[in-house]
């Protein structure tokens, strides 16, 4: 399912009167509403799946075609396309366990509303044009340069000074805020599994630790909280399993654990990338 967010609302005013008359409060009445607006959008582009075969959600760079990371994409936009893709695919358990997200305090507030005004704008959209979901593309996150630009910085260990990772890190959350953040680091997951894809089974990834001086295997319990946290939660990216990652991000339970957690993460996945020297 190709999104294209480049398309401005017609009435922005209607939408925000709408969208203020729902909070996390109204579940049953959000899922409702959200379930009618997709439902009416399929009815209206009579969209089929292909083959029988269930839609999925695929973000594509307007300006190359190029598919993008979904950690590239704001969470909110993520969300409306999971929930579109559920609907057109008649996945009322996926949209149900959607809503589920979204209610949860773990989806901070403007994301929550991002989500909502996404998923009306883009199936009013398809009302609009008859285009179904496959005609329509997403651009990635504003951040997602800078992401990577992070990224590179620690993998040539360039840690402290100007434009080091740390001196990036937090110019970057600054500027971005923790929603940014937490895309980032699902993002350097993913790019860490991707540099190793070929050279490991795909089977479900588990966590282990080992010791930089002597190389032996370690307990969980035998390693600081920061670095049993950091490969836990890579797993968990490795893995897509989004339960296990939302609930490590959930016992975090200040700005200080979660920045030791970001920069161990960063080292771990950037410990993947070949030396440049062999």
């Amino acid at each position: 399912m190709r999104m294209d967010w480049s398309r401005g609302p017609a009435a922005v005013d209607e939408i925000s009167r709408l969208i203020a008359a729902f909070t996390r409060d109204h579940g049953n009445q959000l899922l409702v509403a959200l379930r009618e607006w997709v439902d009416h959008a399929k009815f209206e582009t009579g969209f089929e799946p292909h083959d029988g075969q269930k839609p999925s959600f695929e973000p594509i760079d307007v300006s190359t075609g190029a598919t993008l990371s979904l950690d590239a994409v704001p969470a909110g936009m993520l969300w409306a396309g999971r929930f579109l893709a559920a609907g057109f695919g008649d996945d009322r358990e996926e949209q149900r366990a959607l809503i589920d997200t979204l209610c949860s305090d773990l989806f901070p507030e403007q994301d929550f509303r991002d989500a909502v005004v996404a998923t009306l704008r883009l199936s009013a959209e398809m009302v609009r044009t008859g285009l179904g979901p496959q005609d329509t593309t997403v651009p990635e996150a504003a951040w997602a340069p800078e992401a990577r630009t992070l990224f590179a910085a620690a993998a040539r260990e360039h840690w402290h000074g100007p434009d080091g990772a740390l001196e990036l890190l937090q110019r970057f959350s600054t500027e971005h805020g923790t929603p940014a953040v937490i895309g980032a680091m699902k993002g350097w997951c993913r790019q860490a599994r991707g540099l190793i894809a070929n050279d490991v089974p795909g089977e479900p990834a588990y966590p282990g630790w080992r010791s930089t001086s002597t190389d032996d295997e370690l307990a969980a319990d035998e390693v600081p909280p920061a670095a049993r946290w950091a490969g836990r939660f890579i797993a968990a990216v490795w893995n897509d399993d989004e339960d296990q990652a939302r609930a490590l991000l959930g016992s975090l339970r200040s700005s200080a654990e979660l920045t030791e957690c970001v920069i161990e993460t960063l080292k771990t996945a950037t410990a993947f990338v070949p030396d440049p020297r062999g």
